[in-house]
């Protein structure tokens, strides 16, 4: 279960990591792309704390937190996608649009492990 989760939430850590060494970001922009990297980082820890607790906790927490932390990542992606915060390349644009897909498909994901 958890391995399906931090599958793409590793690739979204790598393409996040990848835009933050760019040097084209002005400062806020900069400042969204670091705070979904530590929204990722705190949804890892989270994901990696799920073995250790029972079904019913595991539940609430991805219910509750997991889906607090992708929607956080979802609304700073899609901040610097409208381009609100400065423009971006069609490559960076390219890559926070996947960001955010990815993320949408996680929050999909938990609810569906959340029904079962």
């Amino acid at each position: 279960m958890i391995d399906q989760l931090l599958a793409p939430l590793n690739w979204i850590s790598g393409i996040v990591n990848k835009l933050l060494k760019e040097e084209t970001f002005n400062d806020m922009q900069r400042t969204f792309l670091y705070n979904i990297a530590t929204e990722v980082e705190a949804l890892r820890t989270l994901l990696l704390t799920i073995p250790d607790v029972t079904a019913e906790r595991a539940k609430q927490l991805l219910s509750y937190e997991g889906r607090s932390h992708l929607a956080s990542v979802i609304g700073y992606a899609e901040e610097l996608v409208d381009e609100t915060e400065g423009e971006l390349t069609d490559i960076q644009r390219d890559l926070l649009f996947d960001v955010r897909a990815n993320s949408m498909q996680l929050v999909s994901a938990i609810e569906t492990l959340l029904e079962q």
